[in-house]
């Protein structure tokens, strides 16, 4: 990235499958591109779209609480 890429300036969204005790569930990360930091995530037993939209909305908010 060019040095002019400020941490926060880019995210970049994922969800993930992962196995559980009781099966299987899905986290939806929500990754600063520069820092490598993780901004937010979620997690539910199903893959929706509301779970993505859910950590993106949030993204915002959970970042200025970690501060």
């Amino acid at each position: 990235l060019p040095p002019s890429v400020a941490p926060e300036l880019l995210w970049v969204a994922n969800v993930a499958r992962v196995e559980t005790r009781d099966g299987f569930g899905y986290v939806a990360l929500v990754i600063d591109v520069v820092s490598h930091r993780i901004v937010c995530w979620y997690g539910h037993t199903t893959r929706r779209t509301e779970l993505m939209l859910d950590a993106l909305k949030s993204a915002p908010h959970d970042r200025e609480l970690a501060g």
